[in-house]
């Protein structure tokens, strides 16, 4: 699958805005945002694979409609340094198997908590 760019831009806007709000909840950092201006930390997101299941799908194919799944490489890049201080692969995915499981949403949900939880068990601590 061909890196999501234009046609993801609704994916793209709910992963930064949770992984703002997931970063302020962690407490990781002094300021959270997501302008790049005057900032430590810079990180970059790039979708590398993206199955949606949405909610009409799962109503009409329940179980059929599958997981949804996000898969990207995530680049932390520090500005006072000018360098790359990290570099790792994150995936989520939605659950499956029943008529509840969830979708696209789920997926994003559990892409962010993946990636804060690396960075406080890997980068910050």
């Amino acid at each position: 699958m061909p890196v999501c760019e234009r046609e993801c831009q609704e994916e793209i806007e709910k992963l930064k805005n949770s992984l703002v709000e997931n970063l302020k909840q962690a407490d990781l950092f002094e300021n959270v945002g997501s302008e790049i201006a005057d900032s430590e930390l810079i990180i970059n997101v790039r979708i590398t694979e993206l199955l949606r299941v949405t909610s009409k799908d799962r109503f009409w194919l329940g179980a059929a409609a599958g997981r949804a799944k996000v898969t990207g490489t995530v680049e932390l890049f520090d500005t006072y340094q000018n360098k790359i201080i990290g570099t790792f692969l994150v995936e989520g995915q939605s659950s499956g198997g029943t008529v509840f499981a969830g979708g696209t949403q789920q997926a994003i949900e559990k892409f962010v908590e993946q990636l804060v939880h690396f960075m406080h068990e890997k980068i910050i601590i």
